[in-house]
């Protein structure tokens, strides 16, 4: 299992059409939060230079891995994402893609933590 963050994914987009020739196709997860959060959380929560692109996962997968048997979801709720894993589990040879989209603010607690002790809060 890959949970990667769009920004990131997007440096490093064509290793699926690797993944997608493995004799078990990993399941990716690509978590969209329009840019670079570790950067908002540390610098400057509204610079544009934080922003990436919004790309349609799911079709980038299907345009990397033509032919090949693949999940793809966009789950919206937590009922939604146990639904997409429920499928992706019943396809075990297939390569799964969820595109999983959160806040551009939404932080885990340890990396607020971070910041706020980075600028002294």
């Amino acid at each position: 299992m890959l949970v990667i963050g769009d920004g990131a994914a997007q440096m490093t987009v064509q290793e699926l059409s690797t993944l997608a020739r493995l004799p078990q196709p990993p399941v990716v997860i690509v978590v969209d939060n329009s840019g670079y959060t570790i950067e908002r959380a540390l610098q400057s929560p509204s610079a544009v230079y934080n922003d990436v692109a919004p790309w349609d996962w799911c079709a980038l997968a299907r345009a990397f891995a033509p032919g090949v048997p693949m999940v793809t979801a966009e789950p919206a709720t937590p009922g939604e994402l146990d639904e997409a894993l429920a499928a992706v589990s019943c396809a075990p040879d297939s390569l799964a893609v969820l595109h999983v989209r959160t806040d551009p603010l939404d932080l885990p607690a340890g990396l607020l933590g971070l910041a706020d002790s980075y600028h002294g809060r």
